[in-house]
């Protein structure tokens, strides 16, 4: 079995390690590579694994089965030789920075509402956290702002394993029972749990937590957030954006959502004039063909939304039956409206012939067409 030198020492980057066995990946024609102790943390309980180096090889992947770790690297190693590792220390440390404030929000969760993290995964752009019950904006602004005091307070972060006196009396957050191996991470006054992954030494090195989305989630709520490099990351993104926008508006940046906020009231204001402006449009134009049995018209361009307003309009205005096909000649599109039996006639027949697809009920039917030219013949067919 592998020493797991990483559950020692997180911020363990170098080491020597003698290599035990090496053997050819079925899966992919890499190697295998097994070593008497590493300091390569193997995937699981939601984190990543490290990557890096074993002498000349490229370590691509890091598994633990059954007490074993296994190296996944690109060129074979000697049985027997002794090998210098490095882990890639930026991925390694960042992987410490989300794993870690992942733990002060999950505890604050806890200890603040009675909420548990039933779900965790550390991802390469952000962190979720899958809770068993929702949350306000005004608890999830409570839980930045005391994580973040948390960061602050600089308080110790220790990995141990607990003896078989102290076993029965500690309680920690779990996701399963833990019958033998159990490995606690504590945060004085915020969190207790169990865990295998590799932690920060001091919660000041998770720099800042910033949560950065909120959903519901399975009756419960998903949670993402982001914590040092990445929230630093995200802060002048974000920066950026409101800083352009800021200069779009030509308002102060503290101003930004308030200008936001009206140049959407006034787009909103004249998107329903221009849609009352369209309605008396149409309806004007559908009186030419007024009480007319049937009506075919043509309108290249016209989106489908007002293909359909448009078909109303002519049912409106009298006409038995009415189609309109607009939408462009490579993707037309059409509506039906009319008489309830004539229509679902019509419409029966449309796709027999030119294989429309599309649906509708009570007279009225829309849809996409595969061809402009054959609809036009087929449907001129029916003028008078």
């Amino acid at each position: 079995m592998t020493r797991l030198l990483y559950q020692q020492e997180s911020y363990l980057m170098q080491f020597t390690a003698k290599v035990t066995c090496c053997k050819m990946s079925e899966k992919n024609g890499r190697w295998l590579v097994a070593l008497d102790s590493t300091a390569f943390y193997p995937e699981g309980g939601g984190q990543p694994a490290d990557t890096g180096t074993l002498a000349q090889a490229r370590v691509l992947d890091t598994q633990l089965q059954d007490g074993e770790v296994w190296h996944l690297t690109d060129q074979p190693l000697q049985v027997g030789t002794v090998v210098q590792g490095m882990v890639d220390a930026e991925r390694r440390f960042d992987h410490m920075q989300q794993h870690s404030g992942e733990h002060i929000v999950s505890g604050l969760l806890h200890q603040l509402f009675g909420l548990n993290n039933v779900g965790f995964h550390l991802g390469a752009d952000q962190v979720t956290i899958d809770l068993d019950g929702p949350l306000t904006a005004d608890q999830l602004e409570e839980v930045e702002r005391k994580a973040n005091q948390v960061v602050f307070q600089n308080l110790p972060v220790r990995a141990f394993w607990p003896s078989s006196e102290q076993y029965g009396q500690l309680e920690y957050r779990s996701k399963k029972q833990i019958d033998e191996g159990l490995r606690l991470v504590e945060i004085p006054g915020v969190d207790c749990c169990a865990c295998c992954g590799v932690h920060v030494v001091h919660t000041g090195e998770v720099g800042f937590i910033k949560i950065c989305s909120a959903q519901s989630y399975k009756g419960g709520m998903r949670l993402g957030l982001v914590c040092g490099g990445r929230a630093v990351a995200l802060a002048m993104q974000e920066h950026r954006q409101v800083a352009a926008i800021s200069a779009q508006l030509s308002v102060k940046q503290p101003q930004v959502a308030q200008a936001v906020c009206q140049l959407a009231q006034r787009e909103n204001a004249e998107r329903e004039r221009a849609n009352r402006i369209q309605s008396l449009y149409l309806r004007q134009k559908a009186q030419q063909y007024a009480q007319k049995p049937f009506v075919f018209c043509t309108q290249e361009g016209m989106p489908g939304d007002t293909v359909r307003e448009y078909v109303l309009a002519l049912r409106e205005a009298g006409c038995e039956l009415a189609v309109v096909l607009g939408g462009t000649r490579q993707a037309p599109v059409y509506a039906l409206c009319g008489e309830e039996e004539k229509a679902a006639a019509m419409h029966d027949e449309m796709k027999r012939t030119l294989g429309c697809r599309g649906g509708g009920r009570q007279g009225l039917y829309q849809g996409k067409l595969q061809n402009w030219d054959e609809a036009c013949v087929f449907l001129n067919r029916y003028v008078d």
